[in-house]
């Protein structure tokens, strides 16, 4: 016989099949000849059995219209038309995502309008005239007389 005893926890999972089959086949095994761990195993399995009716008790029927919705919603068909297709559209996750991406269309499409960088029109006589200052004032242009001359004092 075996000096180990399994924990409580193991003879849970024991009842639940909730372990490889080794250590299954080895609680098994303890327990056909350990009479204090068949009590406590006696005693889990008699908590999992009142849980359970408990749950049983408790448990409620869903109503016939949620089951009734529930079987149409997976039927294939697709998406219904006329005014439940466009509060189907209105959804949060759908209309979110649509005002923003229409916000950021009328918004580049303004910009784009509005914001044209025309250069303004510049008469070429303009550049006529600023060369011609340009080259007057110009100290080492080509042909421009030096405004400074430098001498030597000896």
């Amino acid at each position: 016989m075996n000096q180990t005893h399994p924990s409580i926890e193991a003879i849970v999972d024991f009842l639940h099949g909730e372990m490889p089959a080794p250590q299954l086949a080895a609680i098994a095994a303890h327990l056909a000849g350990c009479p204090e761990c068949q009590d406590r195993r006696a005693a889990e399995d008699a908590i999992t059995d009142a849980v359970r009716a408990y749950a049983r008790e408790q448990e409620r029927a869903l109503p016939a219209n949620v089951v009734a919705g529930i079987r149409r919603g997976i039927e294939p068909g697709g998406a219904p038309w006329g005014w439940e297709g466009f509060r189907a559209v209105l959804r949060p996750i759908y209309a979110v995502p649509l005002a923003a991406a229409i916000a950021l269309v009328l918004y580049i499409g303004i910009s784009a309008r509005h914001g044209e960088n025309v250069p303004p029109a510049i008469d070429s006589a303009y550049y006529v005239e600023n060369h011609a200052v340009m080259a007057e004032t110009a100290p080492f242009a080509d042909g421009a007389p030096p405004a400074i001359m430098l001498t030597s004092s000896r």
